[in-house]
């Protein structure tokens, strides 16, 4: 029977799932079989200084084993470049490249797997995680070339396909997955939420018993760059979100706007320095706070904490 070990695929910017999502699927993955293994990979190690992700890795692997990673950003179909050695002590100059850094530690881990256990066919590795961390990206990269398609796009993949690397392992790309219950319960409490929010029903959350999504849940999720902007019904509590994690400093340098002491006055001043405007003269504060959004995930570094320092409950 072959046996199935399963890739955890992390994203620098976005590690700040909260525990109890890592402990339900290890208890998931192990309840179909004990004798699974689970491998934590830190993707986009390029978009965060290096001692964040040294924080990082550490933090990590007083639980599991942890890999860091770079994926391929090259364009061509086949021979995709990689650079020898671990991602981890890479320089920077070579993270801003185009080739993939760190295949090397990640083919000598799976592949000791097989050794240490004895397989003698192949080992099937599922490669999972939340949507858009990279996990078609490093499946491309071991291959080197683009076994499966890539997009910016959330949720571009949509059903298993199964890569073979080597006569000793075989990847799986899986769709990518998320929780009902994920949620901004980490950045704020509900009195945090904008005063520019018009729920007042929390009937609203509930259909015949069942429990939808909250728009909590949803803020959560575009954080962790897995929704689309226009998927989000309420951008301005989303912003709000933002402005409880980011230190005010940091937003004043990346907008360059006066300060401000709360999200009205934030949002009142991208949309002057914008010309977010409606008719009469008022602010378009929806249409102010989606482009912060739309800069938030556009933009290299982010907007979210990246510091383990910072996460009072991971």
């Amino acid at each position: 029977m072959t046996s199935v070990l399963c890739l955890w695929c992390l994203w620098c910017l976005s590690v700040r799932s909260s525990r109890d999502i890592f402990q339900r699927v290890e208890s998931e993955i192990l309840a179909s079989d004990p004798n699974k293994k689970i491998v934590l990979m830190l993707n986009k190690i390029d978009l965060v200084p290096q001692h964040v992700t040294e924080k990082w890795l550490a933090y990590f692997r007083q639980e599991f084993p942890c890999i860091a990673f770079k994926a391929s950003t090259q364009k061509q179909a086949t021979r995709l470049a990689r650079v020898k050695g671990d991602a981890e002590i890479s320089s920077q100059q070579v993270l801003a490249g185009s080739a993939a850094v760190g295949t090397d530690a990640l083919l000598h881990l799976l592949k000791n797997y097989c050794r240490n256990r004895g397989i003698k066919t192949s080992v099937t590795v599922g490669v999972i995680g939340y949507p858009n961390v990279g996990k078609s990206s490093v499946i491309n990269s071991l291959k080197r070339s683009r076994a499966v398609s890539v997009s910016s796009v959330a949720g571009h993949t949509k059903h298993l396909q199964e890569v073979t690397i080597d006569k000793n392992i075989k990847l799986l790309d899986c769709p990518g997955i998320i929780f009902d219950e994920d949620s901004l319960a980490d950045a704020g409490d509900e009195e945090d939420q904008s005063e520019f929010s018009d729920d007042e029903d929390d009937d609203s959350n509930t259909s015949h018993g069942k429990k939808k999504p909250t728009s909590d849940a949803k803020e959560a999720l575009l954080l962790r760059n897995c929704l689309t902007v226009n998927e989000v019904e309420d951008p301005v509590s989303a912003v709000a979100a933002i402005l409880r994690r980011v230190p005010p400093r940091a937003l004043l340098e990346i907008y360059q706007i006066g300060v401000f002491s709360n999200i009205q006055e934030f949002l009142v001043r991208i949309a002057m320095k914008r010309g977010k405007m409606k008719r009469g003269g008022k602010y378009d504060f929806e249409d102010a706070a989606r482009s912060v959004l739309v800069r938030e995930r556009k933009s290299v570094g982010g907007l979210c904490l990246v510091n383990v320092e910072d996460v009072v409950d991971l």
